[in-house]
């Protein structure tokens, strides 16, 4: 019996359901969505990094709406924080739609960012770090920033000098 696990992504699926939210990309970078997904599947069996574990809608619910949020607000390069990465949504789709950005993973969850690091490792993502802090302990390790993303903080506050008001992406300067 074949697994989520095993069983990959096609890159025709991956390029009609990014097709649907009019995004498209080069093939080195389906590749990195297939890649990344195994290895989120994977870790996910034993960390539980999302509910979700389709991976069709781990593509859709992840990925795509993602990588939507640049259509809002046009990232091409600069620096980008996600703060409380979690399984690294949005920066990492970000980070594979717009690889010139220099992203800033920054989670509290140490096995998270264990996780991350190793995502990032696999998928040998430049001008990539992980930061293991509460994004309120951080201070010149993650300055200056161009953007600041995230998707599920729990206190909104803590970013909101940042930020302002929660966004899947907000443009800081």
């Amino acid at each position: 019996m074949t697994t989520d696990v095993e069983r990959p992504i096609s890159q025709e699926t991956v390029r009609r359901a990014l097709g649907d939210f009019k995004i498209s990309i080069e093939t080195q970078q389906v590749v990195l969505i297939q890649q990344y997904i195994k290895t989120l599947l994977r870790w996910n069996e034993k960390l539980n990094l999302t509910a979700i574990r389709d991976p069709l809608e781990i593509l859709y619910r992840h990925f795509c709406e993602s990588m939507f949020a640049v259509g809002a607000i046009p990232v091409d390069k600069g620096r980008l924080a996600d703060i409380g990465s979690g399984p690294g949504f949005p920066g990492i789709p970000l980070k594979i739609l717009r690889p010139e950005l220099e992203l800033c993973l920054v989670e509290s969850n140490v096995k998270k960012g264990t996780f991350l690091a190793e995502v990032v490792r696999e998928l040998q993502l430049t001008k990539t770090r992980v930061l293991i802090s509460r994004y309120e302990e951080l201070g010149e390790e993650l300055t200056p920033l161009d953007f600041v993303c995230s998707r599920a903080v729990g206190r909104v506050r803590a970013i909101s000098g940042v930020g302002g008001a929660p966004a899947v992406l907000k443009r800081v300067r």
